[in-house]
């Protein structure tokens, strides 16, 4: 259902960084590495939110890291 959902997304506007969540990047404020590789984001809103090992290398490549 998410992958649907994700699809249908704008390309570099939106981001898959676990199984259970899309971001949008506009809204990351602060990156920290966190367990495994992943890494931690902290979003406008304050919500603390963690990047998969799996979605990690994805996001590296994204935003150059």
């Amino acid at each position: 259902a998410l992958g649907k959902i994700e699809l249908r997304l704008p390309n570099g506007d939106f981001l898959r960084i676990n199984r259970q969540q899309i971001i949008n990047v506009k809204k990351i404020t602060n990156v920290e590495p966190w367990v495994n590789g992943g890494f931690q984001l902290t979003l406008s809103s304050g919500v603390l939110v963690e990047v998969s090992r799996r979605h990690a290398a994805i996001f590296k490549q994204l935003f150059s890291l």
